[in-house]
C-alpha cells in the first residue's frame, strides 16, 4: 500500500495481478481451436493410413490372386489351344500332339449369371516357356500298405523296401503326409462367394533304377493278402491290413479312376472294385485307347466328370435350372460317405449328374457330403483361393468377330466387302458352328454339363481341346457321329463342307454355307465393283474342270474320290472313321487360295482360269504350285483359341467396398 503522496504513481503500476475475463475466454477459445485443429489433422491423417492401409491390402489380394492364377496359365500342359480332329494321326497333323498335351475344357453355363462358369486344365511345371520356375506341386498323400510285400502284422512297409508310393514321390523316405509332381489337374469355379482353385496331382514318380514305378498301383476294397499280384503292385487302403478303408481322397490329392471303369462304362460291373492312380502319362494324347491307357484328353479320365458318359458334373440335377456347384470341394471328397473313385458313395455314382443332390445353403456343401457337424470332411477351405467373391466370368476371345464372347453365343459382327455389300458373320464360338448337334434327337447337342441321354436341358456353352480317339454313343444308332465324336468347336480361318452338303464334310450342319459366307480373311480388291461373283470365296472341296477366281480357297481332296467320301455315296453322312480313306493328310489343317493363273492378271469379278482334270498336286503351308491353269498356294487354315479373359468381382472385407480385377491369359504360344 502506497502512503507518500509520491509513491502513488508508481504503486499504480503495479496493482495488476492476473488476466481478466475476456483475456481467459480468448486464450481457451484458442487453445480449443489449436486442440480442434489437432485433432482434425490427426483424424485427417488416421483416416488417409488407413485408407492407404485398405488400398493396400485390396492391391495386395488381387496380386497373389494375379500371380498365382498367372502361373497356372504358364504352366498349362496344352500350349497351342487347338481342338484335336477325330481319328487325328500325329504323324501327319499340321498340329503337333507334342503341344497339345492334357486339356483345357470350359463351361460357361447360364451366359447372363456371373457365377457358375469354370474352367479345368491340366498343367506341367516343365513348361518353362513364359514362366522359368520348375516348382512341382504338392498336396496330401498316405502310406499304402503293400498287398504283395506289406506286413500281415498291420505295420507300414518303408518307403526303401516299397518305393512305388506316393508318399514317396517327393522324394522323402520318411512319411510325412506329402506328396508332389510335375503335373496336375486345375479346376477354377466360384461356390458359396468363395473362388475354388481345386487341384489334383497328376502322379509323377521319382525316377529310380529300372522301370517298375512306371505301372501305378491299383488297389483293392478286400484284403489283399488273399489277391494274386497286378502290375505295378497293388495296394491296400487302411489303417492296417485288416481295417479296409475306401474314402481315397479324404487322404489324397490325385487324379484317379475305378479300376473297373472300362467294364462299368460297359455295364458289366454295377460298383468300382478299387482305384488306379492316374500317372503322368496319361497327359499324352497320341495313345489309342484301351482298358489299360488313360488319356486326360478323353473326358472321362478328368477329375469331376462321369467315367460312363464323358459328361461333366457341375449341377446339382439335370434341368438347366438346377443349382451350380462347379465341382466337388475337399470338405465334401474328404467325407467319410463320399467314397470315390474307390467305391460307391452313398448316392451311387457322385459323378453322374443323374443322381441328385443339393447344396446346403448356410454351409454351401453338398448336403449328403457335408458331415454331422455341417462341416463336411477334415480338410474344409483349403481349395479356397479367395474368399467374398461375386463374380467370375469367363470369355474367350473369337479371332472372327474379333471380340469376347461365350461359347455358344448368339450374335453376328457384319462386314462389308469391297463392293459395298453387307454381311452378317457368325464367329468361331457361335452356336451355329457348334459340331454336337445331334442328326438323330433333332436340335438337340450331345455335349454339355446337363446332356443326358434323350433330354435336352438346354444350349450348352462348352469348349473342350477334345482327344483324337474318343468314342460316344448317345443316340444309340451303334455309328461314328460327329456330335458323338467330334470337338464342340474347332475354330479355323476357313470351314469346309457342312455334314449335311453333298458331298459331305465335317462342320456342323447348323452352319452356314461356307460358299454363302463373307470372308473376314480374304483380301479386298479396290478394283472389285461388285458385279460378278464375290472375291475370296470359301469353294469347299477343289473339284476338276471348273472356273476359279482370285482369292478363292478350297480344301485338298484325293484322287479317285468326290470330296472326302470313301464309299461313293454322297448322301451318306461324314465320318472320319469310315471315310478315313479319302481324308487326305493336310486335313482341314491346310487350305489353299487361288493366287494367280498363266493367262495373267484378269479384271475384277473375272476367272483366273480352269482346273485340271487330274487332281493337283498339294504342296506344303507357303509353297505355290500349278494346276492347269491355275496358281494354288497353301496356308496354315487352324486358328487356335488365343486367349480367355477372367473377370472377377470381390467385396474388400475391411471397407466393404466392391473391386474387380480382369486378367488377359494367353492359351497359345504361336503369333496367329
Amino acid at each position: 500500500m502506497c502512503s507518500h503522496p509520491n509513491q502513488r504513481q508508481v504503486c499504480s503500476r503495479n496493482d495488476r495481478g492476473g488476466f481478466t475475463l475476456v483475456e481467459m475466454l480468448v486464450a481457451v477459445a484458442l487453445v480449443m481451436l489449436m486442440m480442434t485443429m489437432f485433432a482434425t489433422i490427426l483424424q485427417m491423417a488416421t483416416g488417409s493410413a488407413t485408407k492407404q492401409r485398405i488400398i493396400a491390402e485390396s492391391d495386395q489380394r488381387s496380386r497373389q490372386l494375379t500371380t498365382v492364377l498367372r502361373a497356372d496359365f504358364a504352366k498349362r500342359s496344352f500350349r497351342n489351344t487347338f481342338p484335336f480332329l477325330p481319328n487325328e494321326n500325329p504323324t501327319q497333323t499340321k498340329v503337333p500332339f507334342a503341344a497339345r498335351t492334357g486339356y483345357i475344357y470350359i463351361s460357361c453355363n447360364n451366359v447372363p449369371s456371373v457365377q457358375d462358369d469354370i474352367i479345368q486344365f491340366t498343367v506341367d511345371a516343365r513348361q518353362v516357356q513364359s514362366n522359368p520356375d520348375d516348382s512341382r506341386f504338392y498336396g496330401a498323400s498316405k502310406l499304402l500298405f503293400d498287398g504283395i510285400y506289406g506286413a500281415v502284422d498291420g505295420t507300414n512297409p518303408s518307403l526303401p523296401f516299397s518305393p512305388n508310393q506316393p508318399e514317396a514321390d517327393d522324394g522323402e523316405l520318411f512319411p510325412n503326409g506329402t506328396s508332389s509332381s510335375n503335373a496336375a489337374e486345375i479346376s477354377l469355379f466360384l461356390r458359396g462367394g468363395n473362388l475354388i482353385r481345386r487341384i489334383m496331382l497328376i502322379r509323377d514318380p521319382l525316377p529310380v533304377a529300372g522301370e517298375d514305378l512306371e505301372t501305378q498301383p491299383m488297389s483293392s476294397i478286400g484284403n489283399p493278402f488273399f489277391q494274386t499280384n497286378v502290375a505295378g503292385g497293388s495296394f491296400f487302403l487302411g489303417d492296417a491290413p485288416t481295417v479296409s478303408q475306401d474314402d481315397f481322397w479324404r487322404y489324397f490329392d490325385f487324379s484317379a479312376v475305378p479300376v473297373n471303369w472300362f467294364n462299368l462304362r460297359n455295364g458289366t460291373d454295377l460298383i468300382p472294385s478299387g482305384v488306379s492312380f492316374v500317372g503322368i502319362d496319361a497327359l499324352a494324347n497320341d495313345q489309342n485307347q484301351t482298358p489299360d491307357v488313360r488319356s486326360l484328353g478323353i473326358p472321362r479320365f478328368r477329375f469331376g466328370f462321369n467315367p460312363l458318359t464323358d459328361l461333366s458334373r457341375e449341377h446339382e440335377g439335370t434341368v438347366a435350372s438346377a443349382g451350380f456347384m462347379g465341382r466337388y470341394l475337399q470338405a465334401e471328397t474328404s467325407y467319410a460317405d463320399f467314397n470315390w473313385p474307390n467305391a460307391s458313395s452313398s448316392i451311387g455314382n457322385p459323378m453322374d449328374v443323374t443322381n441328385l443332390v443339393s447344396i446346403q445353403s448356410t454351409a454351401g456343401l453338398v448336403t449328403a457330403f457335408q458331415g454331422p457337424i455341417q462341416r463336411g470332411g477334415p480338410r474344409r477351405v483349403e481349395d479356397v483361393l479367395m474368399s467374398n467373391v461375386r463374380e467370375l466370368k469367363i470369355e474367350l476371345w473369337d479371332s472372327r468377330l474379333e471380340r469376347w464372347v461365350v461359347p455358344g453365343h448368339t450374335s453376328f459382327r457384319g462386314y462389308t466387302d469391297g463392293g459395298g455389300n453387307f454381311y452378317s458373320v457368325a464367329g468361331d464360338y457361335h452356336i451355329s458352328r457348334n459340331a454336337q448337334f445331334d442328326n438323330v434327337i433333332p436340335n438337340s447337342i450331345t455335349y454339355g454339363p446337363l446332356q443326358v441321354p434323350g433330354v435336352l436341358a438346354g444350349v450348352p456353352h462348352v469348349f473342350d481341346t477334345w482327344h483324337p480317339q474318343i468314342t460316344r454313343n448317345v443316340n444309340g444308332n451303334a455309328l461314328n457321329d460327329l456330335s458323338e465324336t467330334q470337338a464342340p468347336y474347332l475354330p479355323l480361318r476357313y470351314y469346309p463342307p457342312r455334314q449335311s452338303d453333298s458331298p459331305p464334310g465335317p462342320s456342323s450342319p447348323a452352319m452356314p454355307a461356307p460358299a454363302a459366307e463373307f470372308d473376314p480373311y480374304a483380301p479386298i480388291d479396290p478394283l472389285y465393283l461388285g458385279s460378278g461373283p464375290r472375291v475370296g470365296t470359301n469353294r469347299g472341296y477343289w473339284t476338276s474342270g471348273i472356273a476359279y477366281y482370285k482369292n478363292d480357297v478350297v480344301f485338298a481332296v484325293k484322287p479317285g474320290f468326290t470330296g472326302w467320301d470313301a464309299d461313293g455315296n454322297v448322301m451318306t453322312p461324314f465320318d472320319w472313321v469310315n471315310d478315313k480313306l479319302a481324308i487326305p493328310s493336310q486335313s482341314i489343317h491346310v487350305a489353299y487360295r487361288c493366287v494367280g493363273s498363266i493367262n495373267g492378271p484378269q479384271p475384277s469379278g473375272t476367272p483366273l482360269g480352269n482346273s485340271g482334270a487330274g487332281v493337283p498336286p498339294w504342296q506344303s503351308p507357303g509353297l505355290t504350285f500349278l494346276d492347269n491353269e491355275l496358281l494354288w498356294e497353301g496356308f496354315q487354315n487352324y486358328q487356335p483359341l488365343k486367349s480367355v479373359r477372367l473377370t472377377i468381382s470381390f467385396i474388400e472385407p475391411n471397407s466393404e467396398t466392391p473391386k474387380q480385377l480382369t486378367l488377359v491369359l494367353p492359351l497359345t504360344d504361336e503369333a496367329q
